[in-house]
């Protein structure tokens, strides 16, 4: 008996646009969704579907193939974000000294209450919030992060500082 030749199995052009557009979402059942006419089906057997296709090798191997591009560009992302971040605070920062230097001109005053108006101050804020995250300054459940320091200090800078604290600590 012959044995018949084995086909070389590849991704239909639906399955590539699920796996891109997951890449893209992260959400499997919206990937389908977007991909597949799904709008007479229940979320049930959506995530049946969505089953059916995790199983499938090939689609899994392109995901991963995906998501490694995906990574690449979201550190971009995330990076850029964080330097266009650093930038706007250190602008509003540097129009608020203006604001507080008694020698700054009326020109430079009201240039830097322009700009700081411009700005806003929750936005400012929010643009330290993003920069704290990002370093790692909060935890999963988003509260703060408890951050210690480690510094080496001699027996006397030792005993200096707790006598400065006055039991304070």
């Amino acid at each position: 008996m012959e044995e018949k030749p084995k086909r070389e199995r590849k991704l239909t052009d639906k399955q590539k646009a699920y796996c891109e557009k997951y890449a893209e979402c992260l959400n499997k059942m919206e990937a389908y969704r977007s991909t597949y006419n799904a709008t007479k089906m229940k979320s049930s057997s959506i995530n049946n579907a969505v089953k059916e296709l995790s199983k499938n090798p090939l689609i899994e191997a392109y995901v991963k193939e995906l998501m490694g591009k995906t990574s690449s560009i979201l550190e971009y992302k995330i990076e850029q974000s964080l330097k266009e971040d650093l930038d706007m605070i250190e602008r509003y920062k540097k129009h608020l000294d203006v604001l507080e230097n008694p020698k700054s001109r009326e020109a430079e005053i009201i240039a830097s209450k322009r700009t700081m108006k411009f700005i806003g101050h929750s936005a400012f804020s929010s643009a330290q919030e993003r920069v704290s995250k990002k370093l790692g300054f909060y935890e999963k459940d988003k509260t703060k992060a408890t951050v210690v320091y480690t510094v080496a200090v001699s027996k006397e800078e030792a005993k200096e500082i707790a006598e400065n604290l006055n039991g304070e600590f």
